[in-house]
């Protein structure tokens, strides 16, 4: 995966997010025991931004240790 191809999954995934978040709403607590209300909520676009950029980077990362995990073996002997 190269970083154009994370930037158009981090899209995809904040989609769902916001769809997720602006339908079924999340949860506001006032810090005060784990009374609060359910609530509509949208990113502001420099969220949004920021939310991008952390998932692109996860995403970058992941493949590169999933690469350094994917060692191949010929006949018994490392590739």
């Amino acid at each position: 995966m190269d970083r154009n191809e994370a930037e158009q999954l981090a899209w995809k995934i904040l989609g769902e997010v916001e769809e997720t978040m602006s339908g079924d709403g999340v949860a506001v607590f006032s810090g005060e025991g784990h009374h609060g209300i359910k609530v509509r909520a949208f990113f502001e676009d420099r969220e949004y931004s920021a939310l991008e950029n952390t998932i692109v980077r996860i995403l970058l990362e992941a493949m590169k240790v999933q690469a350094v995990l994917q060692a191949q073996s010929l006949d018994g002997h490392d590739l």
